[in-house]
């Protein structure tokens, strides 16, 4: 290589190189970040991409949530709306209410409480039913509860990856899901009512 000749990656400049080229030629400057220099580089024997990955990732605790989310067989569209529930970022009447999109924050499944992440998840009599319903399909003995319970109670008992996890975090996912979708049906047909 012609750019090679002029001494090793650290010192090379390569100003008329293609883009690719320079980029390659550039990546040094990330190794310096992580505390690799030019010595730490020739005296490696075995170089591991899983450890430099993790290097240059840097330290990030892992979420409760995560295998909830992601160990799944569940729809990638079930995954997305679970995330966005565990997350707080599903657009509940309370959070549209801060946009001025609604004016007023009652369920609209139950018509009783006001509609945010935890009265969906479960405290509101309708989802409850439905989530106690595949509770007991899968014949688990609890009682549902209020949605931060229930992540927590996920988490500590279905967090393996035997077949029995799988499916209560599918069909937690799911059922996740279609009350979401139940509550988005019911409100476009408020809306095309008034």
């Amino acid at each position: 290589m012609y750019y090679g000749k002029q001494g090793t990656v650290w010192n090379i400049q390569a100003n008329q190189a293609s883009w690719m080229v320079r980029k390659i030629l550039q990546a040094y400057k990330d190794l310096e970040v992580v505390g690799w220099n030019e010595a730490r580089v020739i005296q490696v024997e075995k170089f591991s991409t899983k450890q430099m990955y993790q290097l240059l990732r840097g330290e990030y605790p892992k979420v409760e949530w995560r295998k909830l989310v992601c160990n799944t067989i569940a729809c990638p569209k079930w995954s997305l709306i679970l995330y966005l529930t565990l997350q707080g970022r599903l657009l509940t009447k309370k959070r549209l209410i801060a946009c001025g999109s609604v004016d007023n924050t009652k369920c609209i499944l139950c018509e009783d409480g006001n509609e945010n992440i935890e009265h969906l998840f479960f405290s509101c009599p309708y989802s409850r039913q439905v989530w106690q319903k595949i509770l007991q399909w899968q014949n688990i003995q609890k009682q549902a509860s209020r949605w931060n319970e229930e992540q927590r109670w996920a988490h500590d008992h279905y967090k393996g990856n035997s077949p029995e996890a799988k499916i209560f975090r599918t069909t937690l996912a799911a059922s996740v899901y279609n009350i979401w979708q139940e509550r988005n049906h019911r409100r476009r047909l408020e809306i095309l009512i008034l």
